[in-house]
């Protein structure tokens, strides 16, 4: 497929994505049992909309799951959010990403200067593609590995529960539309105070620039940054010596993530530090409200900077939300367009529905999709 959708299942399968293959979803699933049932494998999941199980035998596989209605779709939606759907348990002991730049080097100077929706699977060299099933397969017949024992989705999420929501809330009070200095001034002093309140468990009391004047001088911040970014992932030689290759590579990933938001954020804080907004550090008698409109300009670069190289799934929600209203016969729900609802369709026409389904392809939401409202009663547009 042309988008990379496809391209993990194809390159198991059929050693390369083509865009030939890209409706043959009985061959794809026919081949996948084959090389699944050599291994072992009791079911596949399919992550389509609603984690529908594919069930198999040593003979075939067949899906549970009957025509997928936007009702299927509806309830594949209780699952978009943390902690998902619970009844499957991912092994991160375990884990094979093609984000480990060890294991998958081939990939790593193809997303140079790319963004993420561009970056495809399907460009691993044949070498690391071998590799990578050879692992897969090793660890689906192997017995059950010693790990570390640590709950690596609940250190990764928290994280996330810590700085997603201040992020957005600073992020809105950076684009909140001012114009008179005191309103300037006022959106300023509430975007220091969520700075600081990130910051506030890493403060510590002699934080403080010996010369105000001197805004190149950051070293007063390296202990509070230094004690931010290990705050949640510091362990003891032994505790390392326990882990999985997998598990040393989420602790990376862990460890990268922390010290890239607490750089960022010690940086702004300093930045207004500087300017003279902190409520406990009061650096300037008389504020400038030109000063801090160019500041506000600067923490905004930043801020999108972090928040785009984040990425975070807890983003990904229609703004403004969907109405929850029944009017005009119209009831709301937020869809992000998945594959292959939402995509292209030419020569491939949705047949066999007992109700309209109307399909608008749009090339600059599918490349890159985004979440829009829909219908929850037919007749259902895409």
């Amino acid at each position: 497929m042309d988008f990379g959708s496809l391209d993990t299942q194809d390159l198991l399968v059929w050693r390369e994505s083509s865009k030939e293959n890209m409706w043959d979803e009985t061959g794809r699933i026919e081949r996948l049992c084959e090389w699944a049932v050599d291994l072992g494998v009791d079911a596949l999941i399919s992550l389509f909309l609603s984690f529908d199980p594919l069930l198999q035998n040593t003979h075939r596989m067949t899906s549970k799951a009957g025509l997928v209605t936007f009702e299927t779709m509806h309830a594949g939606f209780w699952h978009n959010y943390f902690p998902g759907e619970t009844r499957i348990q991912l092994d991160l002991s375990r884990l094979i990403s093609f984000y480990d730049t060890q294991l998958v080097p081939s990939l790593v100077p193809i997303r140079v200067g790319q963004e993420r929706w561009d970056h495809r699977v399907g460009n691993i060299s044949r070498y690391d593609r071998s590799i990578v099933k050879s692992k897969l397969e090793a660890d689906l017949t192997s017995p059950p590995i010693r790990s570390s024992g640590i709950d690596w989705q609940s250190l990764l999420h928290v994280l996330v529960d810590r700085f997603a929501d201040r992020l957005e809330l600073t992020h809105y009070l950076l684009t909140f539309p001012a114009a008179e200095p005191a309103d300037i001034i006022n959106f300023a002093n509430k975007t220091q105070i969520q700075l600081r309140t990130m910051l506030a468990p890493y403060l510590l009391l002699p934080a403080a620039p010996s010369d105000p004047t001197d805004e190149a001088a950051l070293d007063w911040t390296v202990p509070m940054y230094k004690s931010c970014a290990t705050s949640h992932a510091s362990f003891t030689e032994s505790e390392l010596d326990g882990m999985t290759e997998s598990e040393a590579f989420v602790l990376r990933a862990v460890r990268g993530t922390n010290r890239e938001i607490c750089r960022v954020l010690t940086k702004m804080w300093a930045a207004g530090v500087y300017t003279g907004i902190d409520i406990k550090q009061n650096t300037k008698e008389v504020l400038d409200a030109v000063e801090i409109n160019c500041l506000q300009s600067t923490w905004l670069d930043d801020l999108n900077g972090l928040m785009g190289w984040l990425d975070w799934s807890v983003r990904v929600k229609c703004d403004p939300g969907c109405s929850p209203e029944l009017m005009n016969n119209r009831q709301e729900m937020c869809f992000l367009p998945t594959w292959p609802f939402g995509f292209p369709l030419e020569g491939f026409p949705v047949t066999g529905l007992p109700y309209e389904v109307v399909i608008t392809p749009d090339p600059n939401k599918w490349v890159r999709s985004h979440p829009r409202c829909i219908p929850r009663f037919e007749p259902f547009a895409f």
